[in-house]
């Protein structure tokens, strides 16, 4: 269970994180 919202959270962070790197791509390429 303790594994189970480990990996929740670390699925919301790398979620977070690839939008907030596709943003951050689109802000370079403009």
């Amino acid at each position: 269970m303790y594994k189970k919202i480990i990996i929740s959270i670390n699925l919301c962070a790398t979620a977070r994180n690839r939008q907030i790197f596709l943003s951050y791509m689109l802000i370079r390429c403009t």
